[in-house]
C-alpha cells in the first residue's frame, strides 16, 4: 500500500493546483500549517521501486522537507484571503442544503499539518525522492508561469522546520 502526500502538477486539477495557480486563496484565519507536495516523477519512481522490489507493506510516499502554506502562496503569488472557521461552517452547512460545493470544503484539510515520514521508503527500498517540497512547488511555480519571473527570494529554496517552527519568528 502506498500512501502518497499531495502530489502538485502544472497539467492537473486539485486543490493545491488552484490554490497555487490562482491570484487569491481562501485559507483559515489563524492557520500556517506545513505541507509536503510531491513530484508525479517521485510518485512513479516509488510505484516502480515497489513493483520491481517485490516489497509488502504500508509506505509513505513523501518528498523530504516541508514548506509552511503562507510561504507557498507567497512564493506563488497568491494572495491569502483569510477565511473564519465559523464562516467555513456556514458555507458547509447551506452548501451543501442548496447542493453546491466550495473550496470552503477544502480548508479541513489544510488546517493543521499533514506531514508523514518516509523513512520506511527509504530503509526498505532505498527509494529517495529527487525533489524536497521547496523545488516541487518551484518547478510547479515555472511551469505554470514561464513567461513570468520567479521572486527573486526564492532563488535558493531554504530549508524549513519538518515541524513548523518557525526560527525567523521566534
Amino acid at each position: 500500500i502506498l500512501r502518497p502526500t499531495t502530489m502538485l502538477s502544472a497539467a492537473g486539477p486539485g486543490f493545491f493546483n488552484d490554490l497555487f495557480g490562482s491570484r487569491l486563496g481562501l485559507v483559515l484565519a489563524g492557520y500556517d500549517p506545513s505541507v509536503q507536495l510531491l513530484a508525479p516523477d517521485d510518485l512513479a519512481g516509488a510505484v516502480c521501486a515497489v513493483v520491481e522490489q517485490e516489497a509488502v507493506g504500508v509506505y509513505n510516499v513523501a518528498p523530504d522537507g516541508v514548506i509552511p502554506l503562507r510561504t507557498a502562496l507567497r512564493w506563488s503569488r497568491t494572495w491569502p484571503l483569510m477565511f473564519p472557521r465559523f464562516l467555513q461552517r456556514m458555507a458547509r452547512k447551506f452548501g451543501a442544503v442548496l447542493g453546491l460545493t466550495h473550496p470552503a470544503d477544502q480548508l479541513d484539510y489544510v488546517r493543521y499539518s499533514w506531514t508523514v515520514a518516509n523513512d520506511k521508503l527509504k530503509r526498505d527500498l532505498g527509494f529517495v525522492p529527487q525533489r524536497t517540497t521547496p523545488g516541487v512547488l518551484l518547478d510547479f511555480l515555472a511551469q505554470r508561469y514561464a513567461r513570468r519571473s520567479l521572486p527573486a527570494d526564492i532563488e535558493t529554496p531554504p530549508t524549513f522546520d519538518d515541524f513548523g517552527l518557525d526560527r525567523q519568528y521566534i
